[in-house]
């Protein structure tokens, strides 16, 4: 992924056309190295008027600006997952061949692998810093996932508390999550999942948190993702698997990274004095 052209899209007001043209552009970079926009128009169905406004719409002359941009900073086939969007079942009749592979281990470990590269090709860690330095800045740190992404947004905060103040789960498309939020401002923070087919609980609360002035960590699939717009950070995961869910093995690796990376910018002693309380609170 070109994080340039990631960030154009996230931030670009596309029609839904345009926003078809967006995913495909994503997922086949190499391949729009060699192609025409009369080739792109005639594989998507659409005018190739609509593929010159669309890159019009990121901010370049034309589709041939657009594709120099992507000759000058990519020099290999890579794809975007695109998963996020489908259906169990969908998702199950690609994935049979992977099931029919006699080593099955080999087949998990090739498609995570492609994950981790994929997701790292995307987000540098001067991202995975910028979101450190963010967390620890902020006074509120409210970690949002609701329905599909609760395990999610369960394991980072778990992960976060442990070295930082004012961590809040908002797990719920309920009043009790809602609560914690009225007082949320310029202050605060957000780390926010919303992956598969886009829970409207995650639309709804974020919007919110937009007007509130906070900063808004967006954890999706893709930057055509409805929450990716506007969001002050976005972090696009891998989540291919060879089963009809979506994998969570590269977001957990994330999740330990940042803290991982938080705790080795704060001073020690301090840590050392919140793990204490911890014991008190947990013993053995």
């Amino acid at each position: 992924m070109i994080p340039s052209l990631e960030n154009k899209i996230k931030d670009a007001r596309l029609t839904k056309t345009e926003r078809r043209i967006a995913d495909f552009a994503l997922e086949n970079l190499s391949r729009i190295c060699f192609m025409t926009a009369d080739d792109i128009s005639t594989e998507l169905g659409v005018s190739d008027a609509s593929v010159i406004r669309f890159a019009r719409s990121l901010g370049y002359s034309g589709f041939a600006d657009l594709q120099k941009n992507i000759r000058s900073r990519i020099s290999e086939h890579m794809e975007n997952g695109a998963d996020g969007q489908s259906t169990p079942f969908e998702r199950l009749t690609r994935i049979i061949p992977y099931l029919a592979d006699d080593d099955l281990v080999r087949s998990m470990m090739r498609i995570m692998t492609q994950n981790f590269e994929d997701t790292f090709k995307r987000n540098g860690m001067q991202k995975i810093e910028e979101i450190s330095k963010c967390l620890i800045a902020s006074r509120h740190k409210y970690i949002v996932g609701p329905r599909g992404s609760q395990d999610l947004a369960f394991m980072f905060t778990h992960l976060f508390a442990q070295n930082l103040p004012r961590v809040h789960p908002v797990l719920y498309a309920d009043a009790s999550s809602f609560e914690p939020l009225l007082d949320i401002d310029g202050r605060d923070c957000a780390v926010i999942f919303s992956f598969q087919r886009y829970s409207g609980a995650a639309q709804n609360i974020s919007a919110f948190i937009r007007k509130s002035g906070a900063k808004r960590i967006v954890v999706t699939d893709k930057a055509t993702a409805p929450l990716a717009r506007g969001a002050d950070i976005l972090l696009t995961v891998g989540l291919n698997n060879i089963s009809f869910n979506n994998s969570r093995v590269v977001a957990v690796f994330l999740a330990e990274l940042i803290s991982a990376d938080i705790t080795r910018r704060l001073n020690p002693a301090e840590i050392n004095a919140r793990l204490k309380k911890y014991d008190e609170l947990n013993p053995l």
